[in-house]
């Protein structure tokens, strides 16, 4: 999974994601497989909501620059966090991935 090629991860469309009135976490993911609530900060909300398996790391961080200069993520933000979803299970495999066993 690099920087340049596209995240062959998408959001389970399962998934509720509902904002919260709180500063630091205003989003709230909840799976509802395992009924698990994970809470998201501003940077989080926008990686998740770009996951659709077509898009990559780079264009993932240049896009939250366009829309919050001169705040930014970095790259390895992104793929860290790409990590975190899929050790939770929140992301299937876009069309085509295969998996490792």
């Amino acid at each position: 999974m690099g920087p340049h090629q596209p995240l062959p991860f998408r959001r389970r469309e399962d998934v509720e994601v509902t904002p919260i009135d709180t500063p630091q976490t205003p989003w709230i993911l909840r799976d509802p497989l395992t009924n698990r609530i994970y809470r998201l900060g501003m940077a989080e909300h926008f990686v998740w909501s770009q996951l659709d398996g077509t898009t990559t790391a780079d264009e993932i961080a240049e896009r939250f620059f366009r829309l919050w200069s001169p705040l930014q993520v970095k790259v390895s933000q992104v793929l860290l966090f790409v990590q975190q979803l899929l050790q939770q299970e929140l992301l299937i495999p876009s069309s085509g991935t295969v998996l490792p066993p």
